[in-house]
C-alpha cells in the first residue's frame, strides 16, 4: 500500500495574512483617496477666498482712484474758469461720496486719519459676510460689529442659497513725515500718509473660534496692500467758500 502525501495549498495562517496584508492596502488606498479629496477641497476653498479677498481689495482701490479724480475735475475747473459740480461732495444728492469738500479718498478703509507727522492709528479690524454665488462686490459691507456680521452673513446665505465666507479687513496708518513744498514757499506742509491694508477671508468655522484674528492660520487667505498718499494744498486755485481745499489727500494708487 503506497501512502500518498499531498502538501500543496495553503494553510489557514497563510490565507488570514494574505488578507490582513490585502485588507491593509485597501485602507491605505481609501486613506489617500479621502486625503487627495480633503486637499482638493481646500485648495478649492483657498482659491475661492483669494478670489474674494482680490474682488473686494480691486472696488476699495476704484473707489480711491474715483474720488481722486473727482477732487482733480475740480482743481482742474476752477483753474480753467468753469463752473464745477461740486455735487458729488456737498451731501445734496444720494449719488454724493460725502458731505464735506473735498472728499477723502482714503475714506472707505481709513475715514479718520490723522493729520499729525508720526502719528500712527491701527484701525479696528471690521468684517463683512460674502455668498458665494454672489457676483456683485458692491454687496460688500464691512462692520466693526461682530454680531451684526454673523446676522448679515444668515441672511446672505439664506438669499443666495449658497455658502459664504467672512471678509476681515483692516487698515494701519501712518503719517510719516512732513516736507515743505520749496515751489509756494514754506507756507505749505505736505504729509506723507502710508497705508498698509490687510485682507483675509475665513470659512464660518474659522471666525466661529478665532473672530478678528489676522494670523494665516486662523484664514483661508490673508493678502496685504500699501498705499502711500500725500496732502496737497488746492486753496490757491478752489475757492475755500466751496469746502477745506487747503488739506486734500492725494493717495497713489497701485
Amino acid at each position: 500500500m503506497v501512502k500518498i502525501n499531498n502538501t500543496s495549498g495553503f494553510t489557514i495562517i497563510e490565507l488570514l495574512v494574505a488578507v490582513f496584508i490585502m485588507a491593509t492596502g485597501f485602507l491605505a488606498l481609501s486613506q489617500m483617496e479621502f486625503l487627495s479629496l480633503r486637499q482638493k477641497q481646500m485648495a478649492e476653498a483657498g482659491s475661492n477666498a483669494t478670489n474674494i479677498i482680490q474682488a473686494a481689495a480691486d472696488r476699495d482701490l476704484a473707489e480711491m482712484k474715483r474720488i481722486t479724480l473727482l477732487n482733480n475735475q475740480i482743481f482742474v475747473a476752477e483753474a480753467n474758469g468753469n463752473n464745477p459740480d461740486y455735487s458729488y461732495c456737498d451731501g445734496s444728492t444720494d449719488a454724493s461720496a460725502c458731505s464735506n469738500c473735498p472728499c477723502n479718498p482714503l475714506a472707505r478703509v481709513a475715514p479718520d486719519i490723522s493729520t499729525t507727522t508720526g502719528t500712527f492709528v491701527d484701525k479696528d479690524v471690521e468684517c463683512a459676510a460674502v455668498a458665494l454665488n454672489s457676483s456683485d462686490v458692491n454687496e460688500i459691507v464691512f462692520t466693526t460689529d461682530k454680531d451684526v456680521c454673523i446676522s448679515d452673513y444668515k441672511i446672505i446665505t439664506s438669499t443666495f442659497k449658497s455658502d459664504g465666507y467672512y471678509l476681515l479687513r483692516r487698515a494701519s496708518i501712518l503719517a510719516e513725515r512732513s516736507i515743505i513744498d520749496k515751489f509756494k514757499g514754506t507756507s505749505l506742509i505736505q504729509t506723507i500718509f502710508t497705508v498698509d491694508l490687510t485682507y483675509t477671508a475665513k470659512s464660518p468655522k474659522q471666525f466661529s473660534e478665532s473672530e478678528f484674528s489676522l494670523e494665516l492660520r486662523d484664514n483661508l487667505a490673508v493678502q496685504g496692500i500699501q498705499i502711500k498718499a500725500q496732502s496737497d494744498d488746492y486753496s490757491d486755485t478752489v475757492p475755500l467758500s466751496s469746502g477745506s481745499w487747503g488739506f486734500v489727500v492725494v493717495p497713489y494708487i497701485p
